[in-house]
């Protein structure tokens, strides 16, 4: 620092690790931030700390300490409502240094890939996957990144509705009359029948009413 007086002195640093990683800037043991004194960047692996208009006050021990994180779900899991036998797919995403562990568990009980249930992690995305959803498949899901730097968890709650037997409203209906009721005091008439639907062989109880003119 004595030769650069009145300069801009300039000391950098390649550093090497998985991203996304912090880098922080040391005198002699205390921490140094930007400002108009010290601009400090990293860019493509190379940490720079400029010292403006420096001074013999300046001289001293300068360190650059670089870390990174344990993984972090920047896409957390979301609830989710999947039909009795429909795929049940639910998903996150998680940055951190590799490598990267990847643990899904329901309901405090770890899920593993087997029978029709199929768990991936690639490019930071981590899925499960229930080819036919039953019942029994609702309940508290929570996927868990861990590294050498820690650990870090996102939950879901998966909700599994009866199963549909497609829509009433595409249906053909026979109608047939089981009995008829005439209420003369409130002249209205009331008419009980089935409704049977030609695909899907159910039977559907209606009533309705009319009123007399």
């Amino acid at each position: 620092m004595v030769d650069s007086v009145g300069k801009t002195v300039k000391i950098e640093g390649r550093v090497s690790g998985s991203q996304p990683l912090t880098v922080t800037w040391y005198k002699d043991n205390s921490e140094i931030y930007g400002s108009d004194k010290y601009d400090v960047s990293f860019h493509n692996n190379m940490a720079v700390l400029c010292v403006r208009d420096s001074s013999t006050y300046d001289s001293g021990e300068y360190t650059c300490t670089a870390s990174n994180e344990a993984g972090e779900f920047d896409i957390p899991l979301e609830p989710t409502t999947v039909n009795e036998g429909e795929k049940l797919s639910i998903k996150c995403h998680v940055i951190g240094s590799a490598p990267l562990n990847i643990q899904w568990m329901k309901d405090r009980r770890e899920l593993t890939s087997s029978g029709n249930t199929r768990i991936t992690f690639v490019g930071g995305n981590a899925s499960l996957e229930v080819s036919s959803a039953s019942k029994s498949d609702a309940g508290d899901y929570l996927c868990k990144a861990s590294n050498a730097n820690g650990s870090n968890f996102c939950k879901s709650r998966v909700t599994v509705t009866g199963a549909l037997h497609g829509n009433l409203s595409s249906f053909t209906f026979h109608i047939k009359c089981l009995h008829c009721i005439v209420t003369t005091e409130r002249d209205v008439f009331h008419q009980t029948g089935i409704l049977l639907s030609k695909l899907s062989k159910k039977v559907f109880s209606v009533i309705w009413a009319f009123k007399m003119i």
